[in-house]
């Protein structure tokens, strides 16, 4: 990581920080060339580009229904459970925020009112090439089938043999998914939004991806409704001397593990304490299966900032230190520190990940 110390009275800019854009112009220009491609040939561009980038022939995109029937079979007890609570939870909480229709009429008879129509098919993008995140499936599948989406597409990178991970196929199926198409990348993107042969076209397209995927979801967004436009997600881990090194070092690579574009940043007015952070970030990595992705995010868009105070390495905002439960707010990181209000005993934490999961989806 690289390391910016502060003089005393010394502010941090922005510009130190070398931000990249969310979506660089080399990947929005392939993006455009994938989405027009697979508008004009439809399923015979979605195969090449399979092939291509995922180093799969597939004779059909589309998950054969027994095979989500049967998705529970085999699995961990403990796993499937877990998905169980956390698809109830999940339910239980968008239950809460269905919008109801109404209608009334004045005095002279004027009818006003509001009609909530749900969609009548919706896709989520599931990421499957780096890892497996059962979670996004629930959160982007079950808010969709509480308002009531007939149709919930998912699609999802083919893993090498072929085939699609078991825990995303759970989810699937706790969720309420009604079609798997075998499919990631622009590509996925592209078939959701204008359809081909063998993939019908949808309504609005939902979830997380990497920058091709965020780019594509973009160059569609004026046929098709999205929900956001979600780049490489960035976290801030602000910390004292007082907190444990090795939390700080992990909470840094839970988020450098996901994307190699993913930035973190460390700002702490202790270099001892930063050093330690370093060295616990040695082990960790040195013992992640995703070591490969999780160092070129350190080595290249990592950060640590050592500050003479906090009044400098908080861009001017007040660094508040004490008890209070781990909060996460979703919004851009500025100039660092700047409203780094949460607190989690003396380390703060400001994260963009996962804004997919806790914002509002509406169908």
């Amino acid at each position: 990581m690289k390391t910016i110390k502060l003089a005393a009275g010394e502010l941090l800019s922005v510009n130190q920080l070398n931000r990249k854009g969310v979506l660089p112009e080399n990947i929005v220009a392939s993006a455009k060339e994938i989405v027009a491609r697979v508008r004009a040939e439809g399923d015979a561009a979605v195969r090449d580009y399979c092939s291509r980038f995922d180093g799969v022939d597939l004779e059909s995109f589309r998950l054969p229904q027994e095979r989500i029937d049967a998705a529970l079979e085999g699995l961990d007890p403990t796993f499937v459970a877990a998905l169980e609570k956390a698809a109830t939870q999940i339910r239980e909480f968008h239950e809460h925020e269905v919008e109801q229709s109404w209608f009334t009429t004045r005095a002279d008879g004027t009818m006003l009112g509001v009609k909530v129509t749900p969609l009548a098919a919706a896709g989520i993008y599931v990421p499957g090439g780096r890892a497996q995140y059962p979670s996004t499936v629930l959160m982007n599948a079950i808010p969709a089938k509480v308002v009531g989406v007939k149709r919930v597409v998912m699609v999802t990178p083919p893993q090498k043999d072929g085939l699609i991970s078991p825990y995303t196929l759970a989810a699937a199926k706790l969720g309420g998914v009604d079609e798997i198409y075998m499919v990631g990348g622009a590509q996925a993107v592209a078939a959701l939004a204008y359809g081909t042969e063998t993939i019908p076209k949808v309504d609005k397209i939902t979830g997380p991806g990497n920058a091709f995927v965020a780019a594509a979801k973009q160059i569609v967004s004026g046929d098709i409704g999205i929900d956001m436009i979600a780049g490489p997600s960035e976290v801030c881990v602000l910390a004292d001397a007082s907190a444990n090194p090795m939390v700080v070092a992990a909470d840094l690579m839970a988020q450098a593990e996901h994307d190699p574009l993913a930035a973190c940043y460390l700002v702490t007015c202790d270099a001892d304490f930063a050093a330690q952070v370093e060295r616990g970030i040695e082990v960790l990595v040195a013992q992640s299966p995703r070591a490969e992705i999780t160092r070129a995010s350190l080595d290249n868009e990592g950060t640590i900032v050592v500050a003479a105070d906090m009044a400098g390495g908080g861009g001017g905002g007040r660094c508040r230190y004490g008890g209070g439960g781990r909060g996460r707010q979703h919004r851009g990181a500025g100039a660092l520190g700047a409203s780094l209000q949460r607190r989690h005993g003396a380390a703060g934490r400001h994260s963009q990940r996962g804004r997919h999961l806790c914002g509002r989806l509406e169908f």
